[in-house]
């Protein structure tokens, strides 16, 4: 199972920072073993300020906002008002 989860927002002087992660957990059973795997790696970094939003992919680098919506249902809302 896959997932992604948009992290809480820190703010630092005037820009708010939010990360997105890609979290993936997988498990198995056996007659003798039960295992589970967890991971989390980063998707895209959104800043956001007075003078507007930028996002990055990681590693690509910059995208477009709308374009980081698109692939990360519920950014826009934890976005809206952060560089109030």
């Amino acid at each position: 199972m896959s997932g992604i989860s948009i992290n809480k927002p820190v703010r630092i002087g005037e820009v708010t920072i939010i990360a997105i992660d890609r979290c993936t957990t997988f498990s198995n059973q056996t007659e003798k073993h039960a295992w589970w795997y967890l991971s989390k790696e980063p998707v895209a970094v959104v800043a956001c300020d007075r003078h507007g939003v930028h996002a990055f992919l990681v590693p690509q680098g910059e995208i477009a906002w709308e374009q980081l919506q698109q692939i990360t249902p519920g950014i826009a809302d934890i976005v809206r008002g952060c560089s109030d």
